[in-house]
């Protein structure tokens, strides 16, 4: 996509991937939000999932990076410019102390374990730059989801003699808990939504507050109108 369309990915890495979530690429950050309120409203607005409970997940005291630490930096490396399969360790080490020769804020890895210890955390918090009105609009964050290593391989080719390369898998999460141990965990229950959703909307927690795009805000004048004709 940033060869079709480089005009559209001038930021840093993680805001070019930010983008690409935006427009509905799939990537390994999930959507978030440092506002409870609008966490509320996502957890009830789905009609498709009007008549099951929602929840709220919330996460005390985690750890937020911002999109400019060395590690969100260090990840979006890999996710760019190396394969999953096969992956020689050592030569993406030396590019890593490569680039922070002239130090950084955060200490990077300076061993193949540290490397690997960095690439397979589960998932971290990242703060972006707020570099659309969406992301301001929802008070928007993200987690980035490492992986897991599957395995490592010696090689017996004469050119490569000796060298250990490594595949790595998606992590799966199944449980909050495995993100941050103090999850905690609200459920909204299914005939308590539409209420919720009313008194949110007095509040100015509503679509056209958390999605400024044109779509949107006609989506939300006709819903709003339609609800003053049933009136």
């Amino acid at each position: 996509m940033m060869h079709v369309r480089p005009d559209e990915f001038l930021g840093n890495r993680f805001d070019s991937l930010v983008k690409m979530q935006h427009f509905g690429m799939p990537t390994r950050l999930l959507d978030t939000t440092t506002n409870p309120l609008v966490a509320l409203y996502f957890a009830c607005e789905s009609e498709k999932q009007t008549n099951k409970d929602g929840v709220v997940y919330m996460f005390p005291n985690l750890p937020v990076s911002w999109s400019t630490d060395p590690l969100v930096d260090l990840v979006m490396d890999f996710v760019y410019d190396y394969s999953p399969r096969r992956l020689w360790l050592d030569q993406a080490l030396e590019e890593i102390k490569r680039k922070n020769i002239k130090g950084a804020h955060r200490l990077m890895p300076d061993s193949i374990d540290l490397l690997l210890h960095n690439l397979t955390i589960s998932a971290f918090a990242v703060m972006p730059a707020k570099t659309n009105e969406r992301l301001e609009a929802q008070d928007g964050a993200f987690f980035v989801f490492g992986m897991k290593c599957r395995g490592r391989v010696v090689s017996t080719n004469p050119g490569t003699l000796g060298r250990v390369y490594y595949d790595f898998d998606p992590v799966k999460i199944d449980d909050s808990q495995k993100i941050w141990p103090q999850t905690e965990t609200l459920i909204i229950p299914s005939t308590a939504k539409e209420e919720i959703l009313k008194q949110l909307d007095i509040v100015g927690i509503n679509e056209q507050k958390l999605f400024p795009d044109l779509s949107h805000q006609i989506s939300h004048t006709v819903k709003s109108e339609k609800t003053h004709m049933l009136k």
